[in-house]
């Protein structure tokens, strides 16, 4: 190389940068496609499911809170579910017990696997709710830490 009485310039050829370029650009896509498609396959097992979330027509002093129905979707198995029932600060964790979700006075008794069609309906133990409350009712499919229902209703 000519130098023209400047100083000797030594670095990186343009094509051994663009070479680095390339392969940092695709080490880095193939950790991005491998984190999109493990978040991917996880989601992929979440049930489908679609319920119906009702007032009793029985009063509260039933002992009849709410009655939930899976109208569509998938079957589930109650023990991969949790169910909490909120109610303005308060909150009703449901967790699983062989044959009915219950917590905080609350239970909601399930014959094997809820499936389209089934009906599940709350029921108070004492007089948890009084007079006329807001309820949100929120399904969580447990393995997936996922929300497959969310949904409120008033009951009196």
């Amino acid at each position: 190389m000519r130098n023209c009485g400047r100083e000797s310039i030594t670095g990186v050829s343009p094509v051994v940068g663009v070479v680095v370029i390339l392969a940092v650009t695709l080490i880095l896509g193939a950790i991005l496609a491998y984190h999109a498609e493990s978040m991917n396959s996880k989601m992929k097992n979440v049930p489908s499911s679609c319920f119906s979330l009702s007032d009793c027509p029985e009063p509260l002093s039933s002992g009849k809170v709410f009655r939930l129905t899976e109208v569509g979707g998938d079957s589930l198995i109650p023990q991969n579910l949790r169910i909490l029932v909120k109610n303005g600060s308060s909150s009703y964790d449901l967790e699983w017990n062989g044959s009915a979700f219950t917590g905080g006075n609350l239970s909601i008794p399930v014959n094997g696997e809820i499936t389209p069609g089934t009906a599940l309906t709350c029921y108070q133990n004492s007089s948890v709710f009084s007079g006329k409350t807001k309820l949100e009712v929120v399904i969580i499919y447990r393995p997936a830490g996922a929300i497959i229902f969310r949904g409120t209703v008033w009951v009196v």
